[in-house]
């Protein structure tokens, strides 16, 4: 899914493969009258080839309008089906297993 990239003559070893990650966590926006659904958009690369290190900043924007419903929440990240329609509906999240309705096997990052 990322994308490949190559440094060359930036490191001791003379040559630094590596992979940019590609975000795969979506945000939801809750609105009063039903949910949007966005995702992020990578705007920035940092690269440290001294600390090998890759930063990558992603950011998500929408407009609002005067008669647009109002924002109640913004929900970021993979979650259960049944989070978000507790959440769509104003009430609370309670699962007798435990959790906070987190998708535990979906990552926020993909290489």
């Amino acid at each position: 899914p990322g994308v490949t990239a190559t440094l060359i003559n930036m490191t001791p070893e003379g040559r630094w493969e590596f992979r940019l990650p590609m975000v795969t966590a979506p945000v939801r926006l809750l609105r009063d009258r039903g949910i949007e659904e966005k995702m992020f958009e990578p705007d920035t690369v940092l690269i440290e080839p001294d600390l090998r290190r890759i930063t990558l900043k992603a950011r998500m924007s929408f407009v609002t309008r005067r008669k647009t419903p109002k924002l109640r929440e913004a929900i970021i990240g993979h979650v259960s089906p049944v989070f978000l329609n507790a959440r769509r509906k104003d009430k609370a999240y309670i699962n007798p297993l435990g959790g906070e309705g987190t998708l535990q096997g979906a990552p926020a990052w993909a290489l």
